[in-house]
C-alpha cells in the first residue's frame, strides 16, 4: 500500500509539475525505486517492468491502445461519470489469464498446484494404520519400497576405474577443468548413496523392532509413505515423488559412471548435476586456459541447435553442447527456430541442445533476443548465494523470437527447467 501511496503522489506531482508526461523517469521511478526498491532478483525486476510498461508508456493515451488481446481493457477517452461507471460494471467478473499477459495453460497449472496442495494435505492426515480389510500395513508397504530401493542402489563412483580418457594430465601439470568437475560431482554423489544404503538398512532394523526409531528415522518413515523423498538425504535440488527421483537418480549416477569411463561425452544434459553452475565454471576456465583469457571478462553466448542430440557425435572446438532443459510458457518452434507459443494443454517441451560458447564481454542484444532465465526446479526460487543470485537459477540462454518483442515472453513467464515435477 505505502509503494502505491507513493507511486500514486509522484505520478501527481509529475502530471502538475511538468509541461508533458516524462514517461521514462515515471517508469523508472515507479518500477525500479518504489516498486523495485523490494525486490532483489534481477530477474523478478525485470518481470515487474515489463508488467508496467504494459501501463506506463505514450500509447496509453490512443484510444484504440488496448492492455490485453481481448481488447476488454482499456483507458476509457473523456466521457461522463456514469459512462465510466457503466464500463467498469460490464468488466467480466472473473478474469482470465491473458489479462496478466499469461496463457491459458497457467490455469491448469495453478489448478494442479491447488490439487497438489489439498492431496498432500489430506494424505498427512491419513493414519499410519488401516482400519482391517487385510490390506497391506504401513510398515509392510515401508518394508517392501525399502527392499525394492536397495536392490537397486548403484555401486560407488571409483576414480580408481577412471578409463584412459579421463583424469588425463595436461601439459600444465593439471586436469581439464570438467574432469575437476567430474571428480566433485562424483563426491556428492557418493555421499548421497552411502547415505541411502546405510539409512534403509536403519531403517528396516527400526521398523524391525532391532534399534530404536528415531526422529529423523520417523520422519523418513512418513516421507516413504507419501511417496517423498526424505529430509535426511543429501539430495540434489527436486521436486519429483520419491520414485521418479529415485529413477532420476539413477540416470544421473550411469551418466557419471560413463563418463568416467569412456572420458567427456560429446552433449552434456545440465540436468544431471548437484550443482550445474559448477559445471558452466569449469567450461569458462578451461576456455580462459586454452586461449589463456581472464576468467572475469567471459560470458556466455549460446545457439539453439536444431537436431537431436544422438546426431552430435563430436564436442564442439569451443565451449559445449547441453541439453535437458525444459521450456515452460512457451515453446521452441522447431520450424521456424524461434520461440513461439505454447500449445493448448502443452505444459513443457523439450528444448533443442543449446551450444554454449564463453566469449569476452558479451552481450546479447535483448531486442530481437529473449534472455531465458534456467532454473534447477520450477520454484525458480533459492537462497541468495554469496553473488547475489539465486541458487536454483543457473544461467540465462539466448533464443531468437521471429520479430515478436521479447517482452511477450516475460509476460508469460518463460523460462526453462532442467527438472520437472513428474
Amino acid at each position: 500500500d505505502t509503494d502505491l501511496e507513493t507511486s500514486v503522489s509522484v505520478l501527481k506531482r509529475f502530471l502538475d509539475d511538468q509541461p508533458t508526461v516524462p514517461w521514462d523517469a515515471l517508469l523508472y521511478v515507479t518500477g525500479q525505486i518504489n516498486y523495485g526498491g523490494r525486490v532483489t532478483d534481477d530477474w523478478d525486476r525485470r518481470c515487474l517492468m515489463g508488467i508496467l510498461n504494459r501501463y506506463c508508456n505514450p500509447k496509453l493515451l490512443e484510444d484504440d491502445y488496448r492492455f490485453s488481446d481481448s481488447g476488454l481493457y482499456y483507458a476509457p477517452p473523456e466521457c461522463t461519470f456514469e459512462e465510466i461507471t457503466s464500463y467498469l460494471k460490464n468488466l467480466p467478473t472473473r478474469d482470465d489469464p491473458e489479462v496478466f499477459g499469461m496463457h491459458n495453460n497457467s490455469e491448469i497449472t495453478y489448478a494442479k498446484a491447488e490439487a497438489g496442495e489439498m492431496i498432500g494435505t489430506m494424505l498427512a492426515l491419513q493414519p499410519r494404520e488401516s482400519g482391517g480389510g487385510g490390506g497391506m500395513s504401513s510398515d509392510d508397504i515401508v518394508l517392501d519400497l525399502i527392499s525394492e530401493l536397495e536392490g537397486q542402489i548403484p555401486a560407488i563412483l571409483d576414480r580408481e576405474q577412471a578409463g584412459p580418457k579421463t583424469f588425463i594430465v595436461l601439459d600444465t601439470g593439471l586436469i581439464s577443468s570438467l574432469d575437476t568437475v567430474l571428480a566433485q560431482e562424483m563426491v556428492k554423489f557418493n555421499l548421497l548413496i552411502r547415505k541411502m544404503s546405510a539409512t534403509l538398512k536403519e531403517l528396516a532394523r527400526a521398523i524391525k523392532g532391532l534399534v530404536v526409531m528415531s526422529l529423523e528415522l520417523d520422519k523418513m518413515y512418513n516421507a516413504f509413505l507419501l511417496n517423498q523423498v526424505p529430509e535426511l538425504w543429501p539430495s540434489f535440488a527436486t521436486r519429483k515423488p520419491l520414485m521418479s527421483f529415485f529413477k532420476d537418480f539413477l540416470f544421473r549416477v550411469e551418466f557419471l559412471r560413463k563418463w568416467l569411463f569412456e572420458g567427456q561425452p560429446s552433449v552434456f544434459p545440465l540436468q544431471t548435476f548437484f550443482f550445474p553452475q559448477g559445471f558452466l565454471t569449469g567450461v569458462v576456465q578451461r576456455h580462459a586456459r586454452k586461449y589463456k583469457l581472464p576468467v572475469d571478462e567471459l560470458t556466455f553466448q549460446n545457439s539453439i541447435i536444431n537436431k537431436e542430440s544422438s546426431e552430435l557425435v563430436e564436442e564442439p572446438e569451443d565451449g559445449v553442447f547441453m541439453e535437458g532443459m525444459f521450456l515452460e510458457g512457451a515453446r521452441f518452434n522447431r520450424e521456424t527456430e524461434t520461440m513461439d507459443q505454447s500449445l493448448p494443454n502443452q505444459m513443457f517441451t523439450a528444448l533443442p541442445p543449446v551450444h554454449l560458447t564463453p566469449a569476452v564481454n558479451f552481450r546479447p542484444d535483448t531486442s530481437v533476443l529473449f534472455e531465458c532465465p534456467v532454473y534447477k526446479t520450477s520454484d525458480r526460487q533459492g537462497v541468495l548465494s554469496t553473488t547475489g543470485l539465486s541458487t536454483n537459477f543457473v544461467l540465462a540462454i539466448t533464443v531468437p523470437t521471429g520479430g515478436v518483442h521479447p517482452n511477450v515472453y516475460i509476460m508469460l513467464g518463460t523460462a526453462a527447467l532442467l527438472n520437472l515435477d513428474e
